[in-house]
């Protein structure tokens, strides 16, 4: 298994090849290449919304794990403080 940019690479390699075998083979009509391109297109473009999406949870992972840092930091001393009383 590879990372989700090298998934979404190949699914977009693998959608071009078809168009390119396609077209080589002199099987395809213009419109099937346009439409494989244009499936290429939104391939590509639902890849790079994938990987915007992911990085912008993992900001906001580590956001959330600094501020349980945070609580755990402040619990800690509020307990220190009770047992020296």
């Amino acid at each position: 298994m590879g990372t989700r940019k090298t998934l979404c690479a190949k699914l977009v390699g693998g959608i071009l090849m078809v168009g390119m075998v396609f077209a080589f083979s002199g099987c395809a009509t213009k419109q099937q290449l346009a439409d494989v391109e244009a499936k290429a297109d939104k391939a590509l473009q639902l890849a790079q919304e994938a990987n915007s999406n992911a990085e912008a949870a993992a900001v906001r992972a580590e956001q959330a794990a600094d501020r349980a840092e945070n609580i755990a930091a402040k619990m800690e001393d509020m307990f220190n403080k009770k047992m020296m009383k």
